[in-house]
């Protein structure tokens, strides 16, 4: 740690932990007041995704003030700025233990306004540590990775006991209509923003309960077919996910809705196969417990084995596949909305001299970049982009939720707010692929006000990391350069291809999926870019 300069030594602290997590390791730190929280919690989300990690903070006092002593850095303000920064969302953040004098009410009521949850120990003494710890472990765990809520046990356990209060109290009632429609609806309803499971999950298991105590038969549920695929049940549920997963990594792509329906029909015919010739045989069988307890031992060290033998060839290629953070806090806009946010400010935030980024997702991709920039350089960084929103007045058409007309009303907006604030400079970036040809991106006019042009990045129009796990050719060819009529420049291309562009540069990953290269790739590359702003600001 350098010495004497508090936010050098954070800076270094928050670099570690990043290259922990990047890892696939847990960083533990131990020992300095919290002040450091700021920079090590910082870190894990860099790797992680802004706003994407819950905190817990077990202390007496919030350490949420604006400043301390007229400093903005030190113990008493680092939960503050880990929210302003986007680190950490508020309505993930809750603080156990609060007491004395301290925070003041201006604190409390911006603490309430990020959607912080506070338990203060009066609380804590009232209700119980544990019911305090099951109800914080609830909150932060909704909504997390699907995959840890999924397996976790914590997280499920409400599933399993409303199946066990059935079996031991055998309620009966006619609830099998809104049973079905419950499930139904979840259906229709849920989709891939749906923190499942969490509270949405009440709904279609309340409405499996319904089912299982009603008294009447239902001929939707009672029919001769309906009870056979109750009988194949987890026999399906055991091939449903191979048949829905292998396929996409094979093929590269997503599966259509007629193949998924074929897929679907191979699993219950498999399912059928195996129900017969498997699950029912084995389940008739009679096994003396001592084969059983040593068949259990094998088998769980077979998969301990397993696992570790996988974790053991991990490879030193940078693989995250995270997007920028200005997806996660939402300065970079989907397809929805057509407004600019005019607080999308990075870099140095308190600088004079400030550059602006405008485009598409092509645009947002060079982010991390000039994000490492801005800061080295002490200028602000304004963000204005918006996905399949090109920087330059190129003709795009309604695609889906994709509206033109909301793109032009982006941009316009983006473009007035960089007349009103004059940046030094203004970096664009666009996607070269939306179906016109090459000779027509070339007529499009520039802007006159000073800039840089980004040209795209390859094109691989296929996911790398799938591609690249499936020991497929996963390189590219070099694209065709287009004559744009911008007199500053900046080609990637030579920095990540010779005469093919791999999918592997400099032993980072290239492309986090089949259009955007990594954010590794991006801070990899943020030296020559910088070169080349350097030469365009003032000194």
């Amino acid at each position: 740690m350098p010495g004497g300069d508090l936010v050098a030594s954070l800076a270094v602290l928050r670099d570690a932990t990043e290259k922990i997590s990047r890892a696939g390791a847990i960083a533990v730190v131990l020992g300095g007041d919290h002040t450091i929280a700021s920079a090590d919690v910082a870190g894990i989300a860099n790797h992680h995704g802004h706003g994407k990690i819950s905190m817990i903070h077990f202390d007496a006092h919030a350490d949420t003030g604006e400043e301390q002593w007229g400093a903005l850095v030190g113990h008493g303000t680092p939960m503050r700025q880990l929210i302003n920064d986007g680190y950490v969302r508020g309505d993930k953040f809750l603080q156990l233990g609060l007491r004395g004098y301290w925070p003041d009410n201006a604190t409390l009521n911006w603490m309430r306004d990020q959607g912080m949850r506070s338990y203060e120990m009066t609380e804590i003494h009232h209700r119980g540590l544990k019911a305090v710890l099951d109800e914080s472990f609830a909150t932060l765990t909704d909504g997390c990775d699907g995959v840890f809520a999924f397996y976790s046990l914590p997280t499920r356990a409400f599933e399993l006991g409303l199946g066990a209060l059935l079996v031991l109290y055998p309620i009966r009632a006619k609830l099998i209509w809104p049973g079905i429609a419950a499930i139904t609806l979840a259906s229709f309803i849920f989709n891939s923003r749906t923190p499942f499971p969490g509270i949405p999950a009440l709904l279609p298991i309340f409405g499996a309960a319904a089912i299982l105590i009603s008294l009447q038969k239902n001929f939707i549920l009672s029919n001769p077919i309906a009870l056979k695929i109750g009988d194949w049940s987890y026999s399906i549920y055991l091939w449903h996910w191979p048949l829905l997963t292998i396929p996409p990594l094979y093929l590269q792509r997503e599966l259509g809705d007629k193949e998924k329906i074929i897929a679907l029909l191979i699993c219950i015919t498999l399912s059928a196969i195996s129900y017969n010739l498997v699950e029912n045989p084995i389940r008739q069988m009679r096994f003396p417990v001592r084969d059983v307890f040593i068949s259990a031992i094998a088998g769980g060290l077979l998969l301990s084995g397993t696992a570790f033998a996988i974790n053991s060839t991990n490879v030193t290629t940078d693989y995250s596949t995270i997007k920028p953070s200005i997806y996660a806090n939402g300065c970079h806009q989907g397809y929805a909305g057509s407004h600019i946010r005019k607080d999308c400010i990075f870099g140095d935030i308190r600088a004079n001299r400030s550059i602006a980024l405008l485009g598409d997702s092509h645009a947002a991709q060079w982010f991390p970049a000039l994000e490492i920039w801005a800061k080295d350089r002490g200028y602000k960084l304004y963000t204005f982009t918006k996905s399949s929103c090109p920087a330059l007045k190129i003709p795009v058409k309604d695609n889906g939720g994709f509206k033109a007309a909301n793109c032009v009303a982006f941009r316009n907006e983006a473009l007035a707010e960089i007349e009103s604030i004059k940046p030094e400079l203004v970096v664009l970036g666009n996607f070269e692929h939306y179906g016109i040809s090459k000779a027509e991106y070339a007529k499009v006019d520039t802007y006159k006000f000073k800039h840089l042009l980004i040209r795209d990045t390859p094109w691989p129009n296929r996911d790398i990391p799938i591609c690249l796990t499936s020991n497929q050719y996963c390189d590219t060819a070099i694209p065709e350069k287009i004559p744009y009529k911008s007199a500053e420049i900046f080609d990637p291309i030579p920095l990540l291809c010779s005469t093919k562009c791999p999918a592997i540069v400099d032993g980072l990953l290239a492309y986090r999926d089949q259009t955007h290269i990594t954010v590794a790739m991006s801070e990899h590359l943020a030296g020559a870019l910088g070169a080349k702003l350097d030469s365009l600001v003032a000194g």
